[in-house]
């Protein structure tokens, strides 16, 4: 995903890229392998923006709602006393490069063809949107999280092709 010159996103390569069968045959060992699907966008911003602020993975990222993003200059972010541990609002203040990030994706929600855009449903309240909510998993039930709940698996993709040793998510 590559920043365009005005701010954005530019989502080409998430457009384009067909989704494929996971499982092929090698040809030269005669072994089944398994295809890697691409990075999912939005879990690699959630991972970003933790890394970025050094906020909790589960409670403080990937639960964040626009509600709580000041939207005006996208420099603070308040979390309710239920998502902290005090009993009173906490406001924090972001670093430029986490303002740009949000700023971004607050931009791209209005472009069609992007995980971002809003759909009318309970994902838009959500700074990083599940694409699973409302289908069925393996198990036959119905996604119900509007919001990234596991970003794990795209972590360990990104240390693995950046070969750096595996190095779980603070939670």
């Amino acid at each position: 995903i590559q920043y365009t010159d005005s701010g954005n996103f530019d989502f080409a390569y998430y457009k384009n890229h067909k989704h494929r069968s996971r499982e092929y045959k090698d040809k030269q060992t005669n072994r089944m392998r398994f295809r890697k699907d691409p990075l999912s966008p939005v879990v690699c911003h959630a991972i970003g923006f933790m890394l970025l602020t050094g906020r909790r993975c589960g409670s403080e990222v990937l639960k964040l709602t626009w509600d709580q993003v000041d939207k005006t200059q996208f420099e603070t972010v308040t979390y309710s006393p239920l998502q902290n541990k005090s009993n009173e609002n906490k406001t924090y203040i972001l670093g430029p490069l986490a303002s740009k990030l949000l700023k971004a994706i607050w931009g791209a929600r209005t472009s069609a063809g992007n995980p971002y855009t809003r759909r009318g449903d309970d994902r838009d309240n959500y700074v990083f949107p599940s694409i699973r909510f409302g289908k069925t998993t393996w198990q036959h039930k119905t996604q119900k999280t509007a919001h990234i709940t596991r970003p794990h698996k795209t972590w360990f993709n990104m240390l693995e092709e950046l070969s750096l040793p595996k190095v779980p998510l603070y939670n």
